[in-house]
């Protein structure tokens, strides 16, 4: 029987600590994304997922099998919004980045399906 990560092609995901995970976070928004370096991706971060006023901000992280570092990151940014008195909870998707090394299909694919399903699970919209 195959695991859940060699039909994956070697690829996991997990919610990323925000705390431990932040060096490995802001490095690869740093190197993948247009415009940041690691301050700046410290500061986004910060005030974007860990210090976020509408909680349940997470950032998931692509590894594969073997591989001390994460590949590939996709952020869920939360926010509320309201619909008379009535709160709903959003989940936006951004900050997504995967390293050059790994930028297929299946990976980027593996990576934005996860986060549209934990979206879906976890937020009133996506």
């Amino acid at each position: 029987m195959r695991t859940s990560q060699q039909a994956n092609g070697g690829y996991s995901i997990r919610d990323a600590d925000l705390v431990t995970d932040a060096a490995s976070i802001t490095e690869l928004w740093a190197r993948n994304l247009n415009g940041y370096d690691l301050k700046a991706a410290s500061a986004k971060l910060i005030r974007g997922y860990r210090d976020n006023p509408a909680g349940g901000a997470s950032v998931q992280l692509l590894a594969v099998q073997g591989e001390p570092v994460a590949v590939g990151a996709q952020g869920l940014h939360s926010r509320t919004f309201w619909l008379g008195d009535r709160s709903l909870s959003d989940i936006g998707l951004g900050d997504f980045v995967v390293n050059e090394a790994h930028r297929s299909l299946w990976p980027a694919l593996l990576l934005i399906r996860h986060c549209i399903q934990l979206g879906t699970e976890r937020f009133d919209l996506t």
